[in-house]
Formats: C-alpha cells, structure tokens, sequence
C-alpha cells in the first residue's frame, strides 16, 4: 500500500510541475505577444519624412575690421585684394602707407576667393 501512495504523491507532483510550466509558457507568450503588438504600434506611427539636421550654409561675413586685421595678416603674401571696386596694395613696406580709406570698418563686407590651376589663391574680393 505504501507503494501505491508514493505513486500517487509522484503523479501529482508531475502534473503540479506541468499545469505549472503550462502556466508560465502561456504568461510568457502573452507578454511577448504584447511586447510585439507596441513594437508594431510604435513602428506604425513613426514619423518617416526626412528632417534635415543641417542648417543651410550661408555666406561668411567680415565686417571691415576684419578685413584690415587680415591685411596686416597677409602683407607678405602676392595675393590681390579688392574691397568693393578699388584695390588695396599690400607690398608697401607698412601698412599704414596703403590706402585702406575705401573700407569701412562697420561695414559687412562677404568674401570670393579667387585660386589658379595649382591652388594658390590669388585673388580676394570683398563685395
């Protein structure tokens, strides 16, 4: 008779474990089910139109201030610099012999670089 109780507390154990893990693969399955169903959602409502990050490039500008600072700067270099329509001569031996009464030191002045076949810039023109 023994025998046949241990059997049965065996048997009943078993079918525990199982409802048990019945129990738990069911929950799991939901929770996953669940987990795709807002996944899909949120792929459903993304935003999918392009937003540009970069802003758009605009012309740089050098007020006249600026522009002299440079030129004491540049004063050995051979390049040709114009500001408006006049030409300001930088191989004096000072700058303070070079005519730079055509620019305006608060004005906004935008700048075109000017380069020869090999690179070189060789010509700077402030508009």
């Amino acid at each position: 008779m023994g025998s046949n109780g241990r059997n049965v507390v065996e048997l009943s154990v078993v079918v525990l474990l199982f409802v048990f893990s019945l129990i738990y693969a069911l929950s799991s399955a939901q929770a996953s089910a669940s987990t795709l169903q807002q996944l899909n959602t949120a792929n459903v409502n993304k935003d999918r139109i392009v937003h540009s990050t970069i802003g758009s490039v605009s012309e740089p500008t050098l007020t006249g201030g600026d522009i002299l600072m440079m030129l004491t700067l540049m004063q050995q270099e051979n390049i040709k610099i114009v500001v408006g329509n006049e030409a300001v001569q930088l191989n004096v031996k000072n700058l303070e012999e070079a005519n730079v009464s055509m620019i305006k030191l608060n004005k906004l002045y935008s700048e075109t670089t000017y380069r020869d076949r090999s690179g070189q810039i060789v010509l700077i023109h402030y508009v």
